[in-house]
């Protein structure tokens, strides 16, 4: 501004070619850059680096699983790992021919609903016998629940209110009882049901029930056992009223 042209001028500061002039002296340019270095794109990838896909997917239990897997009965001795677990492991040769991804492993699924040898994990939701009679077994549209004798074979029905994992038999037969204690699971799944206090076990033990009690109440009340003790008790005491008496 001490320019000789500058804004002591009288064609100064106010002109639009004075002091604020983009060469003048107080030029309005400021220094600082307008433009914001900081890149407005987040550096951070939004795509989530997780795998969604949970690798650890345990698949399905096997028919033979509670038996030879690593959990099961035999696992120390066939199980992956064991003693045979070369052969009869599911690492092993039997799991390359009736794994879930085996040669068999189709055909087990088709006739049992579950592949020969599975994942080796045993939940009580598979049962020993789900393979064979459960709705989706073998024999399920025969045994299974909506089957032809689902009321006596099925889970929901006479069979499973005796051996389910609540059944009546379950201390020996269910998850928690001798045979999931050696297996890891029951001899019926959890899914297939563990049997109804309404079912048909409960009409069968009201028979029973109703014939014991009819029978005992014949035998020890007016019945025919009754007949015979009033006999005695008229033989008895005209005998002792013979002796005692006139005799």
């Amino acid at each position: 501004c001490d320019r000789s042209d500058g804004c002591n001028r009288s064609h100064g500061c106010n002109r639009s070619h004075g002091c604020n002039r983009s060469d003048g002296c107080n030029r309005s340019t400021d220094a600082t850059d307008p433009t914001d270095a900081t890149d407005p794109t987040d550096a951070t990838d939004p795509t989530d680096a997780t795998d969604p896909t949970d690798a650890s997917d345990a698949g399905d239990q096997g028919f033979l699983d509670p038996l030879i897997s690593a959990q099961g009965l035999l696992g120390g001795l066939t199980g992956n790992g064991a003693l045979l677990g070369d052969v009869t492991g599911s690492d092993g040769l039997l799991g390359d021919l009736a794994g879930d991804e085996g040669a068999l492993g189709d055909l087990g699924t088709d006739l049992l609903g579950q592949p020969l040898l599975g994942s080796g994990d045993i939940s009580s939701e598979t049962g020993l016998l789900d393979g064979l009679i459960a709705d989706s077994g073998l024999l399920g549209d025969v045994t299974g629940n909506s089957g032809l004798l689902g009321d006596i074979t099925g889970s929901e029905g006479l069979v499973g209110d005796l051996v389910g994992n609540e059944g009546m038999l379950a201390d020996v037969t269910g998850a928690g009882g001798l045979v999931g204690g050696l297996t890891g699971t029951g001899l019926l799944g959890d899914t297939e049901g563990s049997g109804s206090e309404d079912g048909p076990l409960s009409g069968v033990t009201d028979l029973l029930d109703g014939l014991t009690g009819g029978l005992t109440g014949d035998l020890l009340g007016d019945g025919a056992l009754g007949g015979v003790t009033d006999l005695v008790d008229g033989l008895t005491g005209g005998l002792t009223g013979d002796l005692l008496g006139d005799g």
